[in-house]
């Protein structure tokens, strides 16, 4: 593994994707990895089998040298930081906590409730609320200071149980209040704009395993169990854009001389998706290996990243140099 020099950095920061592994985090007693968040300052968290929270002061730093979070009864299986960067929140099957990421002490400063499966999570701009998805036809508001629950936001009964939501700013400013997306386990993704209700603005043909707004709040990406990207443009002036990383146009891309991925590998295989804060890069990590780059506007494939195994949940830092996914040991890419 290789440390990134300056014009690696700068590079990233034009907007070349990341490629080589620089660096492959692994606990000594138990491999950990299974998701992974970075802060805006670029710290790095994850969590493993082990069932506790490590948090980097870089992507390249040592693994024995990041500090230990503990208090999960259960596998940590979501992370993310405040948008400011001074908390950390990480959700498991039945409990949710709150950490400070730059503090020694090892348990959480705030507890959430028990209600359902935790599928998703996002944090409001303001850095307030968090917000679960918990299996059921609404989204679960918390307060971020206290972890008590507030009025949870009801999404349409029809569209079945939220499984994936995203938040981030209303790019209309006369909005008063942050944009909310929500994807569902009958491959619906609603969006929420204001104090209204939910609105369908597109489907996939199965569940939603993840959908993200970008950091402008201009975009809204969601990834499906169907093996496609739907990509949404907050502005309404089209319908959105359905990108598979496998299609006629772009069975031409090669890894190591060979098809970049089948169709049928990725229709079976789609994960997790990132999305980079300037919104023109999305990463999609594989159920059968690879993480896969492609361009957010046509879902052109320009990059596989190789996993030792079998990726989870992918990251990709704020400032675009480096992509985190869990595979068993959380592999960096810069």
């Amino acid at each position: 593994m290789r440390q990134l020099d300056r014009g690696d950095l700068e590079a990233r920061r034009r907007g070349d994707p990341p490629d080589a592994a620089v660096a492959t985090l692994r606990a000594t007693e138990r491999p950990d990895g299974i998701t992974a968040a970075f802060a805006p300052d670029g710290r790095l968290a994850w969590s493993g089998y082990a069932r506790r929270i490590l948090v980097a002061a870089n992507p390249q730093e040592d693994a024995e040298a990041a500090t230990v979070k503990l208090g999960h009864r259960y596998l940590a299986r979501t992370l993310a930081f405040s948008p400011d960067g001074a908390r950390l929140a990480s959700t498991s099957a039945q409990e949710g906590f709150v950490w400070d990421p730059a503090s020694s002490t090892e348990q959480p400063i705030a507890s959430f409730g028990t209600r359902g499966s935790w599928g998703s999570m996002a944090w409001t701009p303001d850095g307030s609320t968090i917000l679960t998805a918990t299996g059921s036809s609404e989204v679960t508001r918390w307060d971020a200071a206290t972890g008590v629950a507030t009025e949870p936001i009801a999404t349409p009964w029809s569209e079945g149980a939220v499984s994936s939501v995203g938040c981030g700013p209303d790019p209309d400013e006369t909005a008063g209040a942050p944009l909310i997306a929500a994807g569902t386990a009958s491959g619906a993704v609603l969006v929420r704009r204001g104090t209204g209700a939910f609105q369908l603005v597109g489907r996939h043909d199965d569940s939603v395993i993840e959908i993200v707004v970008a950091a402008s709040g201009r975009l809204v990406v969601s990834g499906s169990h169907d093996g496609t990207i739907l990509v949404w443009d907050v502005s309404g002036r089209e319908s959105p854009r359905r990108i598979c990383p496998v299609d006629a146009a772009n069975e031409a891309a090669t890894r190591d001389g060979g098809p970049l991925l089948s169709v049928s590998e990725w229709h079976r295989a789609l994960t997790g998706i990132a999305v980079t804060t300037h919104g023109r890069l999305t990463a999609a990590a594989t159920g059968h290996g690879p993480v896969v780059i492609v361009r957010t506007a046509d879902g052109g494939a320009i990059r596989v990243l190789d996993a030792p195994s079998h990726p989870g949940r992918v990251a990709w830092s704020h400032d675009g140099c480096f992509i985190a996914h869990a595979s068993g040991a959380l592999r960096i890419h810069g």
